[in-house]
């Protein structure tokens, strides 16, 4: 028995290790995202890099600050004219209203960042937007749109 409890001991500190260097991981994620951005000009990359923590934090359910960065993303690329940041700051905004129990802002940001896509002919963005839709259909308890979102062929 002594031998066998050994044993558990040692598998439960090295998972729960393991859980803490991938929470570890994630922060300096984070931090090397966040340190890139101060230096970064107002350029195509700092609305990726804008993107991108956006979809860290709302991960970490930290929505508020993904929020904000998708905001961020979203002026910016309007301001510099970079279409695929704009629509994939859209999409990223969609679901933190969705997280915050508000399904008609979620869809009204998924069918801007949907008509961007199609409109630029960026495939990706078209599947995302649409799989948003679609789940966002779904979970208000509208069941038939969602199999008409997901099955709009591709032009």
């Amino acid at each position: 028995m002594k031998f066998c409890f050994k044993y558990i001991l040692i598998l439960v500190l090295l998972l729960g290790s393991h859980g803490l260097s991938y929470a570890q991981n994630k922060q300096r994620i984070l931090d090397s995202l966040k340190n890139m951005l101060q230096t970064e000009k107002d350029d195509s990359n700092k609305v990726n890099t804008l993107n991108r923590l956006s979809r860290k934090e709302n991960a970490l359910n930290e929505y508020d600050s993904a929020l904000s960065y998708a905001e961020s993303a979203q002026l910016l690329a309007e301001k510099i004219g970079y279409k695929k940041g704009m629509s994939e700051a859209l999409n990223n905004i969609g679901p933190i209203f969705a997280h915050r129990a508000n399904p008609r802002k979620e869809l009204e940001y998924q069918l801007k960042s949907l008509a961007l896509c199609q409109q630029m002919g960026y495939k990706k963005g078209t599947a995302a937007a649409l799989t948003n839709i679609g789940s966002s259909y779904y979970f208000q308890g509208d069941y038939s749109k969602p199999w008409i979102m997901t099955s709009k062929p591709w032009k």
